[in-house]
């Protein structure tokens, strides 16, 4: 469950600014929890009193509400800043491609109105968020040939069971939910999967009894990521590590009834760093990529402390290390920091490669243009051709991409 920390609802001045009846419409669902919290619950909308219902709120007194207001408080919160109401405007379109938002409407407000009308669409849109959020993704390919489309209700039901069944061991079946995702401008499919994390206990004061502490036993929401890319034949996972084992055997199962179909192997070498040096970052050859600068460089040293040293620099190549042309030979690199230019963009990117198999880089139209580079420049290990290619058999329920 989410932290009970809604702030949007616990900050008076931000309170004040819902009108009386939009808030008493939201809470109604939840006004057993808010009497037995000693609020009085008003018979006229526009009397809620807001100062109570911040108090009531901020400082409960006794248990923190139950899970479905705690989420819907968490997720508004969540969603009442700009970029979430510029992402729920988005996705109301895809429908609606007419709808326009009244401009004097602040966001909270906004957010809330939507909710009443469609609190799928908003707990959908805020997820999508976390979905789409630039993280570090380790690489999991396979030699068998992927099924296309997205997964259909029950077909994204049995997957969300797959990865239960994986994770019950180390975090509450309940608390888990898979979110699909499919990509625009590619038959990639995004799946979030969140979950509650560790236990965590924390010592606390009590509200109804500041002068006395106690403590608080609760789990983090956690928020990992599958991305599901049948055109390269992979799977890229956000996540910790021993999930990250977890998922890829989740995946094989439910996608091509193979638990071992995603290999922990390499995907990135560095090596063309130390063979070629700068001439390595040459990108003439993608249509789109102006320049690409070495910024940061993780070297391994090795002995029993196993000591490493990161060097950084504007054009490290440029550096008067790495001009000593011998510099970096017999060195393990770890990763590698580099500063991309686009010819169409003002801005540059920068992208991360981590051996063996961990990248940091977002996977839009750019990212393809990085992609293509890391490819025919090698920085990216070509999986051996397999004797007899396998495909996929009894692949599950799939709708074609729209």
């Amino acid at each position: 469950m989410s932290n009970y920390n809604p702030r949007t609802f616990t900050s008076l001045g931000l309170l004040r600014s819902i009108p009386s009846a939009l808030l008493h419409q939201f809470f109604t669902p939840y006004r057993g929890y808010l009497e037995s919290q000693r609020f009085e619950w008003p018979t006229d909308p526009e009397k809620l009193d807001h100062k109570a219902l911040h108090e009531t709120l901020l400082k409960p007194a006794g248990p923190t509400p139950d899970k479905r207001l705690a989420d819907a408080m968490f997720i508004i919160h969540e969603m009442a800043d700009d970029a979430g109401v510029s992402a729920l405007v988005d996705a109301i379109r895809e429908t609606d491609p007419n709808f326009t938002k009244n401009k004097d409407v602040e966001a909270a407000v906004f957010v809330i109105q939507r909710w009443l009308i469609d609190p799928v669409l908003v707990e959908n849109t805020n997820a999508r968020r976390y979905a789409r959020e630039n993280r570090s993704f380790r690489s999991f390919r396979t030699s068998l040939d992927l099924p296309d489309g997205t997964l259909d209700d029950a077909a994204l039901a049995k997957f969300r069971d797959e990865i239960a069944e994986r994770l019950a061991p180390f975090y509450p079946r309940e608390s888990i939910k898979l979110y699909q995702f499919p990509e625009k401008d590619s038959k990639t499919i995004r799946f979030l999967v969140r979950h509650g994390g560790p236990l965590v206990r924390e010592g606390i004061v009590k509200a109804d009894a500041p002068g006395e502490s106690d403590s608080a036993l609760f789990r983090r929401e956690v928020f990992d990521v599958i991305v599901y890319d049948p055109e390269n034949d992979e799977v890229r996972i956000h996540s910790k590590k021993r999930d990250a084992d977890l998922y890829t055997r989740a995946c094989g199962v439910h996608f091509v009834e193979n638990e071992e179909a995603f290999p922990d192997t390499d995907k990135y070498t560095l090596e063309p760093l130390i063979q070629k040096g700068e001439q390595s970052l040459a990108c003439a050859h993608v249509a789109g990529l102006r320049k690409i600068t070495l910024v940061e460089l993780d070297v391994f040293l090795g002995g029993n402390l196993s000591e490493s040293i990161v060097y950084r620099s504007d054009n490290l190549f440029q550096s008067q290390r790495l001009k000593e042309q011998a510099f970096l030979t017999g060195r393990t690199l770890q990763a590698a920091t580099f500063e991309i230019f686009f010819a169409k963009a003002k801005h540059s990117r920068t992208v991360k490669i981590q051996t063996p198999n961990k990248a940091n880089f977002k996977r839009d139209n750019d990212g393809k243009l990085v992609e293509q580079w890391l490819r025919t420049t090698g920085f990216i290990i070509e999986p051996a051709a397999p004797e007899e290619a396998t495909p996929a058999t009894d692949a599950p329920a799939l709708a074609e991409v729209s």
